[in-house]
C-alpha cells in the first residue's frame, strides 16, 4: 500500500509502501471499492478463490493498524480474477474458473467491512466466454462487459464480449444470470475494458497474442447494454496502440484514456474527447508515454492527476509513476 499524497507524478519523496496487507494465497486481484462500507473487494488467486473483503477505515495510509486483521471472505471458485462493484445494486462481479468462463454475482449490501453476514453466501453464476479477465461495468445502463480473450497456450483464440444485464443479474436479482443478453466481436484476444458513461463508450483493448501492434475497440453503449443490444453487432471502430496492450483506464477528468502494452514499454494515452462512440476523428492519433518493461496494470488518481503503472519484470515487480493529462 503507497500513500498517494506523498507518492505522485509532482513530489515522489514517500513512494516507499506504508503497509502491506496479507493475502492468503500467492497472487492477489485489487479491484472494487465500495466508498459508501469503507471496502475494499480483493480476490485471493488460487485454486480454492476467495474474495477478501478488506476494511479501507482501518487500513489505509494514514490509519494502517487494521491492515494485517484477517478480512472476512467469500467463496466464488478457482482463480477469481479482478472484480467490479455496482454501487446502485450493491453487486460485486468477478470473473473465474480454470478456463476463465464464469462470472460470480455478490450480494456486497450484506457483506462489507461492516456488515459480514452474507459473506457465507452461494453467488450466483453467469456463463461467458474463455478466457475472461476483466470486467467494465457501466452504472448508466446497468450493465457488465465481459470480453473473452480464450485460452492463448491451448490455441483457442477468441474475439468477443459478453453482454451481462445488470437490472435482471445482481446481488438480489437472479432472472437474467442464466444468459448472456448479447455478444459483439471485437479484435483478437480481448482483455481490458473500461467504460466512459459520459460519452456512452466502451474501450476494449484486443491484445493479438502479443504479436503485433494491438488495438482498442469502440463500442457505443447506448446501443449495446443490457437492454438495448441493436448495436452490438457489425462493424467498430478501432484505434491503434503499442504492442501487446494488456489493460486500459479512464481518467475520468480528461476522457482520456490510458493503455499499457506489455510487449513493450509505454502506455498509449487515446484522447477520449476524440475518440469515442460518437466522434472517432481522432482515434487515429495516439500518443504514448515511456514506462518501465512490461507495464501491465494501473491507475488514476485524478485529485494528483497521476497515472500508477506497475510492471513485471523477472522475478520482481515495480510502479512508474505519470503525469496525467
Amino acid at each position: 500500500m503507497i500513500n498517494s499524497a506523498t507518492c505522485h507524478a509532482g513530489d515522489i519523496s514517500g513512494c516507499a509502501p506504508v503497509a502491506e496487507i496479507p493475502t492468503p494465497d500467492f497472487g492477489p486481484n485489487v479491484g472494487a471499492i465500495d466508498e459508501a462500507t469503507h471496502t475494499l473487494y480483493a480476490t485471493d488467486f488460487a485454486p480454492a478463490g476467495t474474495v477478501l473483503v478488506i476494511n479501507t477505515a482501518a487500513c489505509n495510509a494514514q490509519h494502517t493498524s487494521g491492515c494485517a486483521a484477517a478480512p472476512a471472505q467469500i467463496k466464488v471458485g478457482a482463480f477469481p480474477n479482478f472484480p467490479v462493484f455496482n454501487p446502485a445494486t450493491r453487486t460485486v462481479y468477478v470473473s473465474y474458473g480454470d478456463s476463465a468462463n464464469r462470472v460470480a454475482v455478490i450480494n456486497a449490501a450484506t457483506c462489507n467491512a461492516t456488515d459480514s453476514t452474507g459473506c457465507g453466501q452461494v453467488p450466483a453464476v453467469v456463463k461467458v466466454g474463455l478466457g475472461t479477465l476483466f470486467l467494465a461495468l457501466s452504472t448508466k445502463t446497468d450493465t457488465v462487459y465481459a470480453p473473452n480473450d480464450g485460452v492463448a497456450f491451448k490455441g483457442i483464440a477468441r474475439h468477443t464480449v459478453d453482454v451481462i444485464n445488470g437490472a435482471t443479474c445482481n446481488g438480489t436479482k437472479h432472472t437474467g444470470c442464466g444468459h448472456i443478453a448479447a455478444t459483439a466481436n471485437v479484435g483478437a484476444f480481448p482483455f481490458g475494458a473500461v467504460v466512459n458513461d459520459r460519452n456512452h463508450t466502451l474501450y476494449v483493448v484486443n491484445d493479438f497474442n502479443g504479436d503485433a501492434p494491438g488495438t482498442v475497440s469502440i463500442i457505443n453503449i447506448s446501443t449495446c447494454n443490457g437492454t438495448h443490444t441493436s448495436g452490438c453487432g457489425g462493424h467498430l471502430p478501432t484505434a491503434a496502440t503499442g504492442r501487446g496492450p494488456i489493460a486500459d483506464a479512464l481518467d475520468a477528468r480528461t476522457g482520456q484514456v490510458y493503455v499499457t502494452g506489455f510487449s513493450g514499454a509505454a502506455v498509449t494515452i487515446l484522447n477520449g474527447a476524440r475518440c469515442n462512440a460518437e466522434v472517432t476523428s481522432g482515434c487515429g492519433t495516439a500518443t504514448e508515454r515511456a514506462v518501465g518493461s512490461r507495464p501491465y496494470g494501473l491507475a488514476i488518481d485524478q485529485r494528483t492527476h497521476t497515472v500508477y503503472v506497475t510492471q513485471v519484470y523477472p522475478g520482481r515487480g515495480a510502479l512508474s509513476i505519470v503525469k496525467a493529462g
